[in-house]
């Protein structure tokens, strides 16, 4: 919630509207993988995905401001009433758990990428545009466990990953070591 109410508008102000960053958006709903982790976020994540079908892009990120605003009260009847209030009928789609695979996607995709959590966030850019030294420099533990560390993937696109909710200024040495 942090991420989304206090570091995402940054983001989406200095990088995201000026063209600098593209940013690509999925699914990470580990109750899938543990069912102790949160018990609605398969619910909530799904919710999501329907009124992505019915509304489009911008209607899910507006849809999914709601769901992070009112994680307290998160329930199949409150996700339901939220969509309906942007004007969508999800419940067949939510109850007949339309998009599970989609979202077992999303989170295998992430896990195999080295995301371990929420929020999680992988930034890639070209090797040849890429201050390497930079990436190379931002390194994170805590408690024996790797929060940011500098990546390479297997075709060739170096970054940083970003394990939990950091703020605004280590996104942007991130994108700045891209640019």
């Amino acid at each position: 919630q942090r991420h989304v109410t206090q570091v995402q508008p940054e983001i989406d102000a200095n990088y995201i509207s000026t063209g600098k960053v593209k940013h690509i958006f999925r699914d990470f709903t580990p109750t899938l993988a543990n069912p102790s982790y949160h018990p609605m976020s398969d619910d909530a994540g799904m919710a999501a995905e329907c009124v992505r079908n019915l509304g489009g892009d911008e209607k899910y990120f507006e849809y999914h401001d709601v769901i992070f605003e009112n994680q307290g009260s998160l329930s199949v009847e409150n996700l339901k009433s939220w969509a309906s209030d942007l004007g969508y009928d999800i419940g067949n789609c939510l109850d007949n758990e339309i998009y599970k695979v989609e979202l077992q996607k999303d989170l295998t995709d992430g896990t195999n990428l080295g995301i371990v959590g929420t929020p999680g966030f992988l930034i890639l850019m070209s090797k040849d545009d890429a201050d390497l030294d930079a990436l190379k420099g931002m390194y994170y533990e805590q408690s024996g466990r790797v929060l940011v560390q500098a990546v390479e993937t297997e075709d060739g696109y170096v970054g940083v990953r970003i394990g939990g909710a950091f703020p605004y200024s280590t996104f942007a040495e991130a994108f700045e070591a891209g640019l």
